[in-house]
C-alpha cells in the first residue's frame, strides 16, 4: 500500500519557510527556496499516485486486434475510455473493474502497449487478474475448432536457431548457447486450477461449418468444443505445416523439461508473461487463446490451401474468447477471495536442468 505522503516531515517545508534570507547570505535563500520547490513537486507527484478516481482493476483483458476486441465492444457497457500514450489502443473499463484493451499484433506491439497501460498512475493493480482472450491456431489432436487452451505454460516460438535441413533427419531447430530469460514462463497452478473449475460449463458456440470442415481431420469429427489446460506458443512468425507443428511440440516440450504439452499457437503471450514479470504481476496472468484453425492441412490439402480456408472457427472463436472471458469476471465478482497468487514468477527453460 502506498503510504502517507507528508511534505512537511519529509521534506522538512516547515523548516525551510521559518528561514529568513539574511544580508550576505542570498546563497543559502536561494537553496532554501530550490529545496522547497523540490519537496513541491515531490509532493504532487505522491498526491497523483493517491488521486481519487483511479480505477481498481479486477480483470484487465488483452485483446490483439479489432475482431478479438469487437465482442467485448458490443456486449459490454463501458463507462470510461481511457487513451494511454505508447499504447496501440484505449482502456474501456466498467464500474465493476472490468477492462479490455487491444494491444496491436505480435510480440513488439504487445510489450509497448502492455508496458505503457502498466506505467499509467491511473489504474490501480492491487487486485487484478489478467487475461488473455484471444484467438490461436490449434494442433488438431489436441483441440478443435472453437475449443479453448488454459496454459500453464507459456513459451516463445523464435527463440534458438531455426534451421533449413540439408539432409533427411536434420534438426529443424537447436537451443541457443546463451540464455535470455524470456524462453519459457510458468504461470500460477492455483490461479489455474481457480480459473478452470471457475469456467466448466460455460457453453461454447459452435457452427455447422466448423463441424464439416474439422471432419477432414482424422479423430475430428463430431468434436465439440471444450475448454482444457494446455500449453501455448508464441512466434511473431505465423507458421504453418504438419512438420513445424511438430517443431513446435519439441520446443515445448524441450523449454518446459518434458512438462509442456503443445496445443495452441499465437504471436503475443511470451511478451505478455515477460512484460508482467518485470512488474511483478505474472503470478495475476493467465493466458486463454481459443482456435480459430488448425495449425495444419488435413490429409490430401496443401499447406497454402490450408491457410487461406475458410473453416468456419474464426467467429466462434471470437465469440468463444469473450463467454470464456466474461464467465471469470462474473465469477470473481461473486467470489473475491479467488486465489491472489504471489508476485514471484516461476520461469522454467532448458538452462534451469
Amino acid at each position: 500500500m502506498m503510504q502517507h505522503y507528508n511534505p512537511d516531515t519529509r521534506c522538512g517545508a516547515r523548516l525551510l519557510s521559518n528561514q529568513r534570507p539574511r544580508p550576505g547570505r542570498r546563497g543559502r535563500s536561494y537553496l532554501a527556496e530550490l529545496v522547497a520547490l523540490l519537496c513541491l513537486v515531490t509532493s504532487l507527484q505522491a498526491m497523483a499516485w493517491r488521486q481519487p478516481g483511479r480505477i481498481a482493476v479486477r480483470l484487465f483483458v488483452i485483446t490483439m486486434f479489432a475482431d478479438e476486441t469487437r465482442p467485448w465492444l458490443e456486449e459490454e457497457t463501458w463507462s470510461r475510455s481511457l487513451s494511454v500514450q505508447g499504447a496501440h489502443g484505449p482502456v474501456h473499463c466498467n464500474e465493476s473493474g472490468l477492462c479490455v484493451t487491444e494491444t496491436g499484433m505480435g510480440k513488439a506491439n504487445v510489450t509497448a502497449s502492455m508496458t505503457a497501460i502498466l506505467l499509467d498512475r491511473r489504474f490501480d493493480w492491487d487486485h487484478a487478474i489478467l487475461l488473455t482472450a484471444g484467438i490461436a491456431g490449434a494442433k488438431p489432436d489436441r483441440l478443435t475448432l472453437g475449443g479453448a487452451g488454459l496454459a500453464r505454460f507459456s513459451v516463445d516460438y523464435d527463440l534458438g536457431h531455426h534451421l533449413l535441413p540439408s539432409a533427411p533427419g536434420d534438426p529443424l531447430f537447436l537451443p541457443t548457447s546463451f540464455i535470455t530469460g524470456s524462453e519459457s514462463f510458468q504461470l500460477d497452478e492455483a490461479l489455474l486450477q481457480a480459473t478452470f473449475q471457475a469456467l466448466q460449463g460455460v457453453p461454447l458456440a459452435d457452427s455447422p461449418q466448423a463441424q464439416t470442415y474439422r471432419a477432414h481431420y482424422p479423430g475430428q469429427a463430431g468434436r465439440q468444443p471444450k475448454l482444457e489446460i494446455c500449453d501455448t506458443i508464441a512466434g511473431d512468425d505465423y507458421w504453418h505445416g504438419a512438420a513445424l507443428s511438430d517443431l513446435a511440440s519439441r520446443i515445448v516440450q524441450e523449454r518446459t523439461g518434458g512438462r509442456g504439452t503443445y496445443c495452441t499457437t499465437q504471436m503475443e503471450d511470451s511478451a505478455v508473461a515477460l512484460v508482467l514479470q518485470r512488474f511483478g504481476l505474472l503470478g495475476r496472468y493467465m493466458s486463454l487463446r481459443t482456435v480459430s484453425n488448425f495449425d495444419q492441412p488435413f490429409p490430401g490439402q496443401s499447406d497454402q490451401d490450408s491457410l487461406s480456408a475458410d473453416s468456419g472457427g474464426f467467429a466462434i472463436a471470437a465469440q468463444n474468447a469473450h463467454r470464456l472471458g466474461r464467465a471469470l469476471f462474473d465469477h470473481l465478482l461473486r467470489h473475491p477471495d479467488l486465489p491472489a497468487p504471489g508476485d514471484t514468477p516461476r520461469m522454467t527453460g532448458t538452462h534451469q536442468q
